[in-house]
């Protein structure tokens, strides 16, 4: 990931690193650690500088701020025989180093490059820094990329840097790498967080001396809440034999977003009252402790997970877990497994007309596709109110937050399986496109709220967009709208795209221009309609929940 390329490119170019006794304690400090462009989710150009000083560096790690990433299918991986001959094609290079270094007594600047290496083993991703002396051969230098399972943030290694080459010591005074926000395919390598705010760099090292120093570095992301943020939501209920009222039918649902977006951070999922947990099956759940120690019974086991990034090349996969722990209801635990480990907890609750799935703290990574499968029959855990065959589908709704603290609701019918005559077509994480919609607004409290909409077509051309504000909200009698129109008393505005239609319209409506009741002023929530008209003819509804900003 771009993360582990930056690291890695740092430890390698550290390798250079040499000197004499410290005639001071070992320190390492990091000026710069940023993208040229802090813009969140840009894909930028990122520049990292390590100033060591009072010894010779002989390990270094390298942890980068959650979301700061590269994709490692940006480029072809150049082979290690490639490396080891100097002969890594072009197209693999992903960044650039420059060493300030004393070689023998003579200053220098040593220039490398950094290629996209095929990992070793189950690693997710591996450098190779390649650094050519003025004198002698090139020094290589590998640094391997691995992921922190705590913040999903990335780290990189490098260990026993060489403080001699051809018979000459090195001692470096300063290290800078460079890592590319677009590789040489023309595709997407480094990208920001989507998150705003502190993102910052934390750098150990070590000395041959055997001293450690930690040196910090960090910037600030901005303007994420400018980013696009849509995901999709489908869900399938049922199978032959499990539809009837006290069944146990399966369930899966699907959670899909398209590049470009701010990363989903959290997702919660009301199921219906028709489908719902069998309080007769509570008790399958683990206890923590024995979940701990990986003694849980097969039937605590209640189905699988499945995530898929573009940053890997094989999916995330594993159990899902009922386990009992300190929350009035057993969570959902998520062990996901492949080139990188994950773990997701699940809360549930009861809210009204249905129960409640919440996952928090998901990593800032992009995810074009998140699968939970629910097993059904007798490993099943949900049970059936009604006859699922029977009348309208189950509405499903689902609430997205992003890093970018941007919102995104869907309410979804599901597709019901196993039905006399037929079944539906099981869920996808790219269905029928439909446009996607998400609103900020600010200063409520202060009876003068701002207000901006941005619809995507995601995939389909949209002709017209209706925005219906809250009861106790209306466009003020003073405002004059360009390009839009207000209707329905000023409680609706719509806004005709150009002819032929249009893959976005945006909305912003400034301070002033909006009258509000005061009872709404002070409301945790409001509630808009937005309808989406595409030139297909389509219609498309979408209810957004919003908390109010400052």
């Amino acid at each position: 990931m771009r993360s582990h390329a930056l690291a890695a490119a740092v430890a390698a170019v550290a390798a250079l690193a040499l000197g004499a006794a410290p005639a001071q304690a070992f320190e390492v400090a990091v000026p710069t650690a940023a993208p040229a462009d802090p813009k969140a989710g840009a894909h930028s150009d990122v520049t990292l500088r390590i100033e060591p000083s009072g010894g010779d560096i002989k390990d270094v790690d390298i942890h980068f701020p959650p979301g700061l990433v590269g994709d490692p299918n940006a480029t072809p991986r150049c082979t290690h025989a490639q490396f080891e001959a100097n002969a890594c094609p072009a197209n693999t290079r992903v960044g650039s180093s420059t060493t300030e270094a004393t070689v023998g007594l003579v200053p220098q600047e040593l220039s490398g490059d950094i290629f996209n290496l095929q990992p070793r083993g189950d690693e997710p991703a591996r450098l190779g820094i390649l650094i050519r002396p003025p004198l002698g051969g090139a020094i290589r230098l590998e640094s391997p990329v691995t992921s922190r399972p705590t913040d999903g943030g990335l780290d990189s290694t490098l260990r026993d840097i060489p403080n001699t080459f051809s018979g000459l010591d090195i001692t470096i005074t300063a290290l800078d790498v460079t890592l590319l926000g677009t590789a040489p395919t023309g595709k997407p390598f480094m990208q920001n967080p989507t998150s705003c705010g502190r993102a910052e760099t934390v750098v150990d090292a070590r000395s041959y001396a055997g001293e450690s120093a930690q040196g910090r570095g960090a910037f600030e992301s901005v303007a994420c809440r400018d980013l696009p943020f849509a995901p999709s939501f489908a869900a399938a209920a049922g199978e032959a034999g499990q539809t009837a009222r006290g069944s146990h039918p399966p369930l899966t649902t699907v959670v899909g977003q398209t590049p470009g977006q701010a990363n989903v951070k959290r997702v919660a999922v009301k199921l219906p009252g028709d489908i719902g947990v069998d309080a007769n099956r509570l008790t399958r759940a683990c206890a923590q402790a024995e979940f701990d120690a990986g003694r849980c019974e097969p039937s605590a086991r209640i189905g699988d997970a499945t995530a898929v990034t573009p940053l890997l090349t094989a999916p995330l996969a594993g159990p899902v877990t009922f386990v009992a722990g300190s929350a009035p209801l057993p969570e959902l635990v998520l062990s996901l497994r492949g080139p990188l480990s994950l773990t997701l907890r699940g809360t549930n609750t009861f809210v009204p007309g249905g129960q409640l799935t919440t996952f928090d703290g998901i990593p800032d990574v992009p995810l074009s596709r998140f699968e939970l499968k629910f097993y059904g029959g007798d490993a099943g855990l949900l049970a059936a109110s009604r006859d699922l065959c029977q009348g309208a589908p189950p509405q499903f709704g689902a609430t997205f937050t992003s890093h970018a603290q941007t919102e995104s609701t869907a309410d979804v019918p599901a597709r019901i399986e196993g039905c006399t005559g037929g079944s539906a077509t099981p869920p996808t994480a790219r269905p029928r496109p439909r446009p996607g919609a998400t609103l900020v607004l600010r200063r409520l409290r202060g009876g003068r709220p701002s207000l901006r909409l941005r619809v995507d077509g995601r995939g389909v051309r949209v002709r017209r967009v209706k925005l219906n504000l809250p009861r106790g909200m209306r466009l003020s009698r003073r405002t004059q709208l360009t390009g839009a129109r207000a209707v329905s008393k000023r409680r609706a505005i719509v806004v005709p795209a150009r002819r032929g239609g249009t893959r976005t319209v945006s909305l912003a409506l400034g301070r002033g221009t909006l009258d509000v009741a005061k009872r709404l002023r002070r409301a945790k929530r409001l509630r808009f309609g937005v309808v989406i008209d595409d030139t297909a003819g389509r219609r498309t509804t979408r209810r957004l929940s919003v908390r109010p900003r400052r």
